[in-house]
């Protein structure tokens, strides 16, 4: 009985690899249909279903302009936020899609939010004959009422109030 035993290993390791090889009459057409039907089960295999949660479509929207809780006008000084003053050196006007200074004026060219009170931006500036571009964050502080202004190359913060 042990002498048959590698005898029927053998025979069974031949049936195995006989069912796995294609005969050589099979058509060509069932092997498409085969194709296809595996190709079809892999790609429903990575679908999401019903129960998985997606985001929303505009979530991977660029962000196109600055928030509105940094809109308005901030003042570095108190003077800074008095409209009938000419030598307001420190105030900041912060639109949509600029910021605006005593001598200069920042376009929007590029923004990215970091969290609700928080955006990092890149702006091309001109003022006094020149033009410049600047990236810089720009972050709410003690409850909305403050802006922090953290520019860099060169590293510089400032911080501007709201004007009423």
């Amino acid at each position: 009985m042990r002498n048959l035993t590698p005898l029927l290993l053998a025979t069974a390791a031949t049936l195995t690899l006989a069912a796995c090889q294609k005969p050589a009459d099979a058509p060509v057409a069932d092997n498409a249909a085969n194709s296809a039907a595996a190709v079809n089960s892999v790609e429903t295999i990575g679908e999401p279903d019903a129960n998985t949660a997606t985001p929303p479509d505009d979530a991977s929207a660029p962000i196109t302009a600055i928030p509105t809780a940094f809109l308005g006008r901030w003042g570095m000084v108190p003077n800074d936020c008095d409209t009938s003053r000419s030598d307001t050196k420190g105030l900041v006007t912060v639109s949509p899609d600029a910021l605006k200074f005593y001598e200069s004026m920042g376009k929007l060219e590029t923004i990215e939010a970091i969290s609700p009170t928080e955006v990092k931006a890149t702006f091309a500036f001109t003022g006094e004959g020149q033009s410049w571009t600047k990236t810089m964050t720009l972050s709410l502080a003690e409850a909305g009422t403050v802006l922090v202004r953290t520019e860099q190359d060169p590293a510089a913060t400032f911080r501007h109030t709201k004007c009423d």
